[in-house]
């Protein structure tokens, strides 16, 4: 069990549009440095630009571009330590090439286009990261969400055993830092067991087990318990207009390929439709098999 990772920068991926004031960064990138600001560490902008050299047409809009973002959340957030990287490449290279150093990698992502961006960069990073340190990915929708700042933290439950390490370190040290209650959701599909009462007592019981010892080392982060009557990716995306956050992480009986070198379908529905930020763990067990 840890606290939030101290040190390690931030990196967001800057599409170079403007928000809804002049050269105001879009909300992926604004709610990139609350959380740089909130872990108290530097924020690395990124901007991936093809064709030209440094000095030709692309390079120079790139640079630009992240000079107006940077003056955007200097004039915002005096006290965040913010650096810009142009960088010639694919957004998935340039983006999975920071985030070896990275505590944390943002994505903007959308149901159509920065959806499948969004998608791919997270492979990318998977595969870049297989020997190294996991990184945790956060897809955070184009638009901002109207939740309320105290919203719950919900985490996606596929194992019966209950999260892994790896996504109930996460959660609670984030629950912690934002002072928020953390909703731990297993769904029960439509092809359920007949006697649903007791499959539901008996998971129930194995997920308050899991969480346990966890609520007693962080007393002040308020945890429940929830079996829900649903198909994952449909619930995860409802509680998604209600959530802070939705997490989802490593583990087995997810649905099928459900990593995130090869998201299965509840990843692909939650990662396109959700309405709050989706963060995506990884085992680092796992990548270095991968």
């Amino acid at each position: 069990m840890h606290d939030l990772p101290t040190g390690a920068p931030l990196v967001v991926g800057v599409s170079g549009r403007s928000g809804a004031r002049a050269q105001e960064p879009e909300f992926p990138v604004r709610w990139a440095a609350q959380e740089a600001l909130l872990r108290g560490v530097p924020l690395w902008l990124a901007h991936a630009y093809l064709g030209g050299s440094n000095r030709t047409g692309p390079a120079q809009k790139a640079v630009r571009g992240l000079e107006r973002t940077a003056a955007w959340l200097a004039a915002d957030h005096p006290e965040l330590e913010v650096a810009m990287f142009a960088r010639c490449g694919t957004a998935v290279a340039v983006l999975g090439d920071l985030a070896l150093d990275a505590g944390l990698t943002v994505v903007g992502h959308g149901r159509h286009t920065q959806g499948r961006v969004a998608e791919a960069v997270l492979g990318s990073v998977t595969a870049g990261l297989a020997h190294t340190a996991s990184s945790p990915v956060v897809a955070v929708p184009a638009h901002a969400s109207y939740t309320a700042v105290d919203a719950p933290l919900v985490v996606g439950v596929n194992d019966l055993g209950g999260p892994s390490s790896v996504t109930m370190d996460f959660a609670f040290s984030e629950a912690q830092a934002r002072r928020v209650p953390l909703r731990f959701v297993h769904c029960l599909p439509s092809h359920a067991p007949m006697d649903l009462a007791r499959t539901v007592e008996r998971q129930d019981a194995e997920m308050r087990a899991a969480v346990t010892p966890y609520q007693e080392a962080y007393p002040s982060v308020p945890a429940s318990v929830e079996v829900v009557d649903g198909e994952p990716g449909e619930v995860l995306v409802k509680e998604s207009v209600t959530a802070g956050m939705v997490l989802l992480g490593p583990g087995r009986g997810w649905t099928a390929g459900w990593r995130l070198s090869r998201l299965g379908p509840v990843g692909h529905e939650v990662l396109n439709q959700a309405a709050c930020p989706v963060v995506l763990l990884r085992d680092v067990a796992e990548a270095g098999r991968a």
